[in-house]
């Protein structure tokens, strides 16, 4: 069986990649230091590198039908997409902060 690099290099991260947790639930430190003013552990979750494409015009997320403004998107620390959003009022369930690998 022929295994890619990037498949080998996603393997890699994943299993060796990642920061120290904050919470058992694996909720990582980096986001409730740095960004307390838009997320916590109640409303982030991982996303799969599938749950979203980067377009010229933002990033379009199908599950929630959001084009996020590649302006508002924020840069992953760990490496792995993360999506933050509203828990109640007339947003819920929209993308309140997005994270995601190679983001500026």
């Amino acid at each position: 069986m022929k295994i890619s690099r990037l498949t080998a290099l996603t393997a890699y991260l994943w299993l060796c990649g990642h920061p120290v947790w904050a919470h058992e639930d694996g909720f990582p430190n980096w986001i409730t230091e740095k960004f307390m003013w838009c997320c916590g552990p109640q409303d982030c979750s991982p996303i799969a590198v599938d749950a979203y494409q980067i377009r010229d015009d933002g990033v379009w997320l199908p599950d929630s039908q959001e084009l996020i403004p590649l302006d508002k998107v924020l840069q992953s620390q760990d490496f792995r997409p993360w999506r933050c959003q509203y828990l109640q009022g007339e947003m819920a369930g929209k993308t309140r902060c997005l994270f995601l690998p190679g983001a500026s």
